[in-house]
């Protein structure tokens, strides 16, 4: 399994890409959906965002919590020690599980590669 990083750039600007084959429904990654979700304040002013992410994870982790909820605008990640199950903030029926610490470990490179302005990140799983 493959999840790849990389910029684009269009009429509005430089974005960083995730594509994946992690956490699909039908075809469709909900892990790169949830990933660049920047909740339209741009991906530059959403890494304090990110962190929170892994912070929720670090908590539940070392507090046993149930669950927690992290998300932007379109998608959430319903945190829980052993898996996260991300979905549409519109339809909660379309989701998609992946396990806590692969997608920690997506989220972790991810803002390594948005802070460090990389080219091309590869990352198997």
């Amino acid at each position: 399994m493959a999840t790849k990083f990389y910029w684009s750039t269009d009429v509005t600007g430089h974005h960083p890409v995730c594509t994946s084959d992690l956490a699909m429904h039908g075809d469709v990654s909900l892990l790169s959906c949830i990933l660049m979700d920047d909740g339209g304040v741009g991906i530059d002013e959403s890494i304090c965002w990110l962190d929170e992410g892994v912070r929720r994870i670090d908590y539940i982790r070392k507090n046993n919590a149930d669950t927690m909820e992290w998300g932007r605008e379109g998608w959430i990640g319903l945190i829980s020690f052993d898996t996260v199950k991300i979905f549409s903030s519109h339809d909660e029926n379309y989701s998609a599980v992946i396990e806590t610490n692969v997608f920690e470990e997506c989220l972790r490179k991810w803002i390594v590669f948005i802070k460090e302005k990389s080219i091309l990140a590869i990352i198997s799983i």
